[in-house]
């Protein structure tokens, strides 16, 4: 069973809303320009390990810096707790399309015992041109 897709678009100046709360999901940050800095990616990657993300796929625009600022993200998160976090994985798929990092996430994203219900595409970014990229 192919698993739920919620598509959203999130500028710099926007806060995360996110669609499954209480459950785990994989998400795909796929950044349509560099708006977003250092500060930004890391808050947004916090934000989604905190809702319940257990797997991002990072793709578009400066992918492995997303990937790297995802990974800074939940050592920090770590660092923090007082017990283990689930394990989150992160990935970057560079000049790799949509459909393929789509594609990834249904096949290859079930992690740690976890058959992931939900995914979320998330459009990163203030291009004008971010809706002719993400449906």
């Amino acid at each position: 069973m192919e698993q739920p897709t919620v598509i959203r678009h999130l500028s710099a100046h926007e806060n995360l809303t996110v669609p499954f709360p209480g459950e785990a999901y994989v998400a795909i940050l796929w950044a349509t320009d560099a708006t977003f800095h250092e500060t930004a990616r890391i808050n947004l990657a916090r934000a989604l390990i905190q809702s319940g993300c257990r797997y991002i796929l990072c793709g578009g625009v400066d992918c492995e810096q997303w990937h790297e600022d995802a990974d800074l993200a939940f050592a920090a998160l770590e660092a923090e707790a007082d017990s283990p976090l689930p394990l989150v994985m992160t990935t970057w798929h560079h000049n790799e399309t949509l459909d393929d990092v789509r594609l990834f996430a249904r096949t290859c994203a079930n992690i740690d015992g976890h058959h992931f219900q939900n995914l979320l595409v998330l459009a990163v970014g203030d291009s004008q041109q971010r809706h002719s990229h993400i449906p």
